[in-house]
């Protein structure tokens, strides 16, 4: 919002876990009210908003709590919302304590000095999808590793780096293993041609990797992985999806 912008019907929302405090600003009235985060009390915040003719809303971020609340003023058709991060608030004029949150952040939208717009619903929702994602990537990169120390432990030195590209680069033969596959020869029938070793190098490292993962906290390990594996993929699918959208 540019600074020489002033609007006059503004609304502020502090969201806690809770309660919600409102104050509308028109050039008739200020106003504070509190609300209940139950969706009928909710419903009450927007009709009281509607009546003010409020055309722009600012919303205190706490935590998750704001997401339904701003979800529903979307729902009816509030597209001017501007979400204020806590870190945010500091670099503005300071708050005389007298002033409630809400009312000194509805002042200062009215006289456009918020700026945080925030991101149209399906941008936010793919954001979260995607951050999801790299978290399960990330704890799949845990596991991995974990697992290729233990293997390097009783691999010899010939098999170690066709170990390390069985968990970098091919998932059908972690997911056979999970699945409780314990013939290295069938195993090395799912990567050969992928993983471009030579096929007794290959036998030889799986057999390795077999044997090791009679160990019961290798064997769970290994399930993880291959859940993980399922979970990222699916992840993949959905963010190709929502990604049509832009």
């Amino acid at each position: 919002m540019d600074s020489d912008i002033v609007v006059s019907h503004a609304a502020a929302l502090d969201v806690y876990k809770k309660t919600i405090t409102a104050t509308v600003i028109t050039p008739a009235i200020t106003e504070t009210r509190s609300y209940g985060v139950a969706t009928p009390e909710l419903l009450e915040l927007v009709d009281w908003m509607d009546a003010r003719n409020i055309t722009h809303v600012a919303v205190e971020a706490s935590g998750v709590y704001w997401k339904p609340v701003v979800n529903l003023l979307e729902a009816y058709d509030y597209t001017s919302i501007i979400l204020i991060a806590p870190q945010h608030l500091t670099a503005l004029p300071q708050r005389d304590p007298d002033i409630p949150p809400s009312q000194w952040i509805a002042s200062l939208l009215r006289q456009g000095a918020l700026n945080h717009h925030l991101p149209p619903r399906p941008k936010r929702e793919l954001q979260e999808v995607v951050q999801y994602r790299m978290s399960m990537a990330h704890e799949r990169a845990q596991e991995a590793q974990i697992i290729q120390k233990i293997l390097a432990e009783s691999a010899r030195s010939v098999a170690t780096d066709v170990i390390a590209r069985i968990f970098t680069d091919h998932k059908r033969i972690i997911q056979a293993l999970a699945h409780g596959e314990s013939s290295p020869r069938k195993l090395a029938d799912l990567g050969e041609s992928s993983l471009k070793v030579p096929r007794e190098t290959l036998i030889s490292a799986l057999s390795v990797l077999v044997e090791a993962r009679r160990h019961a906290m290798l064997s769970v390990r290994l399930q993880h992985v291959a859940f993980l594996d399922l979970q990222i993929e699916t992840l993949d699918q959905e963010i190709t999806q929502r990604l049509k959208l832009f």
